[in-house]
């Protein structure tokens, strides 16, 4: 008798719920097969994959390769996506929600308007990503890469930025109010919101 079991990885595969619930993270559990999660991992190498069904919230997706996938309006609320690599993918307007990123390597990929809030993006790369218009607030962006991002109108409220680098990083019309810049690299070469250099040299972080 062949006793021998499939083994599993834990992924969560969202409901439909209503806004409020989502807000609260509301969403179902399930057990999937590593055949299914291949399965899914294979989907966001399609060109123009169908994502409702696939359960992102809350995988593990630590350490894959997702380069160039199209994850656009994905839902990775709490996903783990730690050292993956992104670069080039879409994911614009993602729900990422207390997502893990850190040491992933998202350079050049399209977070337009992306739900990172509370999202931890510690060491990430992020080197000439697009940014604009994306909610960050209180993430971690502690010794993230942010050269050349552009972060034009992103929400960076309360966000943790101490040692990140922002060497160039477009910053016009975003809002720093009470971000942690201490530490933050070449701060002074980042292109600031109106009235925000005055302000970080009376402070001196620039």
């Amino acid at each position: 008798m062949n006793t021998s079991t499939k083994s599993t990885r834990r992924l969560r595969k969202p409901q439909s719920v209503s806004e409020n619930d989502q807000k609260e993270g509301v969403a179902s559990e399930e057990t999937t097969t590593d055949e299914e999660y291949l399965a899914i991992c294979s989907v966001l190498w399609m060109e123009k994959p169908n994502l409702p069904w696939i359960p992102l919230a809350g995988a593990n997706l630590e350490w894959g390769r997702f380069e160039g996938a199209n994850l656009k309006r994905a839902y990775l609320r709490e996903a783990d996506l730690r050292n993956a690599v992104l670069i080039n993918a879409d994911l614009s307007d993602t729900h990422m929600f207390r997502a893990k990123l850190n040491n992933a390597d998202l350079r050049q990929a399209n977070l337009r308007a992306a739900n990172l809030k509370n999202a931890s993006l510690y060491l990430a790369d992020l080197n000439n990503a697009h940014l604009q218009y994306a909610d960050l607030v209180w993430a971690n962006l502690r010794g993230a890469n942010l050269r050349n991002a552009q972060l034009r109108g992103v929400d960076l409220s309360k966000a943790f930025l101490f040692e990140a680098d922002l060497s160039e990083a477009d910053l016009r019309k975003a809002d720093l109010r009470r971000a942690n810049l201490s530490k933050a690299e070449n701060l002074d070469k980042a292109i600031l919101p109106d009235g925000w250099r005055r302000a970080l040299e009376d402070a001196n972080l620039i």
